[in-house]
């Protein structure tokens, strides 16, 4: 092979490093986004079981604002370990 198509060879091994790297760091941005979110989520359920512990008249009212954040909640997890499974498989192949 000529010297053109080594550095051809090796400026596409680059750019394919470069792309595994940046999908790498926005699958970990996705990921840290969807954490902060059930972080966040966590709070609003905390508060809104002390509240309803606190005012019977609140239960039902709670109960399906409880129920909705649950659902989401449920959603982030899924998602947060699909994600973590990517980033590792990712993070392996970047390594290779």
């Amino acid at each position: 092979m000529d010297i053109l198509g080594e550095a051809k060879q090796v400026l596409q091994s680059v750019a394919h490093s470069a792309t595994a790297q940046a999908d790498y760091m926005k699958l970990q941005a996705r990921l840290s986004s969807l954490e902060s979110e059930q972080t966040q989520l966590e709070r609003q359920f905390r508060e809104l079981t002390r509240r309803a512990q606190r005012l019977p008249c609140m239960r039902q009212i709670a109960a399906r604002e409880l129920n909705v954040l649950m659902e989401r909640m449920d959603e982030i997890e899924e998602q947060i370990a699909e994600l973590r499974e990517e980033v590792q498989q990712h993070g392996e192949d970047i390594r290779g």
